[in-house]
């Protein structure tokens, strides 16, 4: 992965990516419009510089969506979805437990795509998958606190049992306190970093 502000060469990515400039310059588009590169007019792409608020506004919108996503979730989810829910979860504290922090990063995110994606709406899974790029990013650069990764622990548990018992309401009260617990968690660290 670049680091953020990464200048993006077309002639070095073809040859790291022994891949020609055409699909490399399809690629960037790509990513320019999943918002990861930035296109300077005749400066070239950069990476995204990854910025707190760009991640607070992508976890309010979350925020917003999680009503929907947690009732959905009550409706559509199985006995069997669930359990694979505790499954991920169990894995997530594993690797968290185990310092892990590339495959912690990914149990969460699939933790929360496992929600997202008993919605059944494609248009939720956009902004979730698109959310994960950033996310992901953000903690490999700047981590999360100790009591964070605690919180983190207890709030999926607590969004578990409340799915479990189909109670909608519930869930999406605690899905939105993990997101505000999120930003708070990002303001303090990008402060120390600052």
């Amino acid at each position: 992965m670049l680091p953020p502000g990464s200048r993006l060469k077309i002639s070095e990515l073809s040859k790291s990516y022994a891949s020609g400039p055409v699909p490399i310059r399809e690629a960037l588009q790509t990513l320019v419009g999943e918002g990861l590169v930035v296109i300077h007019p005749h400066k070239g792409a950069s990476v995204q510089l990854i910025e707190p608020r760009i991640i607070e506004d992508m976890l309010e919108v979350r925020r917003a969506l999680e009503p929907y996503i947690n009732a959905a979730f009550v409706r559509n989810a199985s006995i069997n979805v669930i359990r694979e829910l505790e499954a991920i979860e169990d894995e997530f504290e594993k690797f968290q437990d185990a310092g892990d922090i590339g495959s912690y990063v990914r149990a969460d995110q699939e933790f929360h795509t496992q929600i997202y994606r008993m919605s059944g709406n494609a248009e939720a899974m956009y902004i979730i998958n698109r959310h994960f790029s950033f996310i992901g990013a953000h903690l490999s650069r700047y981590g999360q606190s100790a009591e964070r990764m605690q919180q983190v622990r207890s709030e999926h548990r607590r969004q578990i049992a409340a799915l479990k018992d189909g109670d909608a309401t519930t869930a999406a009260e605690i899905a939105i306190l993990h997101l505000a617990n999120a930003i708070r968690d990002l303001r303090e660290i990008a402060s120390r970093s600052a």
